[in-house]
């Protein structure tokens, strides 16, 4: 599904409601009929993954351990399982040992989408 408006509409207001970051003042937003503000932020992980239009963060992480954050939500047991497969599939296996904040714009992108697929969430939500 895609969300299309012109600049200023609200677009990324509704994407922040729907992944849970605002709280709506009337409503409720539900998954599978569950509403996410009654859930705790690291259950509504395991479900929503919120990838914002623009992520400025200057961390020392390598692209590998920005990739097995994703993982963070279900549990330290899973982490290896799929970070290697991930950045195979992403076409960014060349990247796994730089710092993510060397990386271009378009790489810190593809990075941050293949930490989304290792939630493995029900729901995407990119803005």
């Amino acid at each position: 599904m895609a969300i299309i408006g012109k600049n200023g509409t609200g677009k990324t207001t509704l994407l922040r409601v729907i992944s849970g970051i605002l709280k709506p003042y009337k409503g409720e937003v539900l998954i599978n009929g569950e509403n996410i503000f009654k859930m705790s932020g690291l259950e509504r992980a395991k479900k929503i993954s919120y990838l914002p239009q623009f992520y400025e963060a200057d961390v020392p992480f390598t692209v590998y351990e920005m990739v097995e954050l994703g993982f963070f939500p279900h549990n330290k047991t899973r982490k290896n399982n799929n970070v290697e497969e991930i950045l195979e599939f992403m076409d960014i296996k060349d990247l796994r040992d730089k710092k993510f904040n060397e990386l271009s714009g378009g790489q810190k992108q593809k990075v941050l989408i293949a930490r989304s697929f290792a939630q493995n969430p029900e729901v995407f939500v990119f803005d």
